[in-house]
């Protein structure tokens, strides 16, 4: 209901026994003094300069899948209203297989599957509703068959919950506007959500991230967080939790929508407790702000987890307009995984409950063009965070720019003959690298190239080129290197470099690395020609 005079006592009643109940949860906080007594309720955000052990964890899986799938990819529309009959859900051809191979090969460490979005369709048969698959013509749980099917592809599961259920009690939440709940309707519908989270969280194994959404269409005080937290930290401790437009403002902690470009450090967390933060489909801005203050007026670190879609839509369209090039992806990726950051890149399943082949094909290309080995995660970059400098840099185009991950940086150099070399933190095991140039307004520059690495106190040259263009992979045979460098040769005007990563070789456990680097005569590589 909307506000009244008539409600205005029992909000103000509802308002303190909420605000009693955040502050319940942070007392049930580890303290510094108890951070180190062994029975500290691991995975809870605690005031914090630096990620906790569950988010360095969620920050080291970097890329994964959204899946958006349900009554919605039936309708043509992005949203429902929690009136279409469960009888037009009909995946005849349904296969979670086919899903979590697609991202396991894309290079991707998890997925999140959409459990439940606005409309309040379940993907799974949930004694709480009769407005599930199991009311369906294909009742397979689908949680199940994707929790499984993670499995057998060795990637995570995550789920999406949303808090907005257009379906419930009649519709009680079908229109967005103005809504409020009395405390008793508020308590209500938490025992429901609550009782399908611990569903969720009971009957099909880890759950790495659970994402809400939805809340802007009721006071932040009607979702009650601090219980919803509560309960899942209670029953799987490492799941992180987010809830989509996460951050306030101090003179409106529930302002809808502070976006990525207006986050400051301090503002405050709109919905507490929570891990990380979301607000979609944005990227986040450089550089980007970790801390954010709770009701205690204490800070918290939460990184940020960039939610894209590959298609025009997020849930599968007859008429969808088409896919990120592979170069927009390329770029959105070293974007929104820089600074500690994640991202997950939705790729919709269509009415047979198969993803499009298109859509397999452009993320297969997109993971060959990050530098990922078949099968294998999407490497880290080497050179994120290492010491870069140049013997030629333009003012405004320094050497930093080519390794922050921020697509409006660059390093020009100040001469057509320049080198720019990467200093590592420690020995590294070397096998690919990953340049791209910077297209001035004459076009790209670079003619020759010469790639070097130091080993063992000297400079052995790796590799040489010729134009670098939008984007080059080379491989190289693997190198143990403190230091990088590329030296420009030739160029026919001032060059500039966008982007440089190095990777290392996939490692399966209990295998040795490959040895010392060889000579410069023998380097060679299918992506633009070795020495002879």
């Amino acid at each position: 209901m909307s506000h009244s005079k008539n409600s205005a006592p029992a909000r103000t009643v509802r308002d303190l026994l909420i605000i009693a109940s955040m502050f319940a949860a942070l007392s049930t906080l580890p303290t510094s003094a108890e951070a180190q007594v062994k029975t500290q309720r691991k995975g809870w955000i605690t005031p914090s300069t630096g990620p906790n052990s569950a988010q360095q964890t969620q920050i080291d899986r970097r890329f994964g899948m959204f899946i958006h799938f349900g009554i919605n990819t039936y309708s043509g529309k992005e949203w429902t209203e929690g009136t279409r009959l469960p009888s037009t859900y009909n995946p005849t051809k349904l296969d979670t297989d086919q899903w979590a191979k697609a991202a396991r090969d894309a290079g991707m460490t998890y997925v999140i599957l959409i459990a439940k979005h606005h409309e309040g369709f379940c993907l799974w048969d949930s004694p709480a509703t009769e407005y599930d698959v199991g009311s369906s013509p294909v009742t397979t749980d689908v949680v199940a068959a994707m929790a499984e099917s993670c499995r057998k592809y060795g990637i995570e599961l995550g789920l999406y919950y949303s808090l907005w259920d257009r379906n419930w009690r009649d519709g009680i939440m079908r229109h967005s506007g103005s809504l409020d709940f009395d405390e008793r309707t508020s308590l209500d519908y938490l025992s429901y959500m609550n009782g399908q989270l611990t569903e969720l969280l009971t009957n099909y194994g880890d759950v790495c991230e659970l994402w809400l959404d939805g809340g802007w269409v009721l006071p932040r005080e009607d979702w009650h967080i601090p219980e919803v937290y509560k309960l899942v930290k209670k029953l799987q401790p490492d799941c992180l939790v987010g809830v989509n437009w996460s951050i306030g403002l101090h003179e409106n902690p529930d302002f809808h929508a502070v976006r990525p470009a207006g986050y400051k450090k301090g503002l405050p967390i709109r919905y507490f407790p929570s891990d990380f933060r979301l607000g979609d489909p944005m990227l986040p801005v450089f550089p980007d702000p970790k801390l954010y203050s709770g009701p205690d007026k204490q800070l918290y670190y939460m990184p940020f987890e960039t939610t894209v879609t590959l298609n025009t839509h997020w849930f599968w369209h007859p008429y969808d307009e088409g896919l990120k090039s592979v170069d927009e992806l390329e770029v959105m990726y070293e974007h929104s995984t820089a600074q500690d950051n994640v991202l997950i890149l939705n790729s919709p399943p269509n009415r047979f409950g198969l993803m499009d082949e298109h859509n397999v094909v452009r993320l297969h290309e997109a993971a060959a063009r990050l530098g990922a080995n078949p099968g294998k995660p999407i490497p880290r970059n080497l050179l994120a965070g290492a010491s870069v400098s140049a013997d030629s840099e333009a003012a405004d185009a320094p050497a930093s720019g080519a390794v922050d991950g921020n697509p409006e940086t660059h390093w020009a150099a100040g001469k057509t003959q320049a080198a720019m070399t990467f200093k590592l933190a420690s020995e590294q095991s070397i096998d690919r690298i990953r340049i791209r140039e910077f297209k001035a307004a004459s076009g790209f520059a670079i003619q020759e190239f010469v790639l070097e690495a130091l080993v063992n106190g000297s400079w052995r040259g790796v590799y040489e080129g010729t134009e670098v263009g939008t984007s080059l992979l080379i491989r190289i045979p693997t190198v143990e290197a403190s230091q990088l460098r590329i030296r420009v040769l030739k160029a026919s005007s001032q060059p500039r470099l966008s982007h440089v990563a190095a990777h290392s070789p996939d490692e399966a456990p209990g295998t040795e690395r490959s040895g010392s680097a060889v000579p410069f005569s023998d380097a060679r590589s299918s992506s633009g020609g070795g020495l002879s």
